[in-house]
């Protein structure tokens, strides 16, 4: 499994996933009733951008042919 994810962008998805995570930890301020719905939408889709972001490879750009990732020059 090749790296695909370029490392600025890399950046960008774990502070997005952390910050969706964050925002779990406050969703007390959110009524009872949604609580549970937006858990169960932010927590795969800050799973999906942390794990894409600590690991550097997205399986959707794979399947597309997608790669932002570029080796430092020597």
């Amino acid at each position: 499994m090749q790296q695909n994810v370029g490392s600025l962008e890399r950046g960008i998805r774990i502070l997005l996933g952390a910050t969706l995570a964050a925002l779990l930890v406050g969703r007390n301020l959110l009524p009872p009733a949604l609580q549970l719905w937006v858990a169960a939408l932010v927590v795969p889709v800050a799973l999906v951008l942390l794990g894409t972001g600590i690991l550097g490879y997205c399986p959707l750009y794979a399947l597309f042919g997608l790669n932002t990732h570029h080796p430092p020059r020597v």
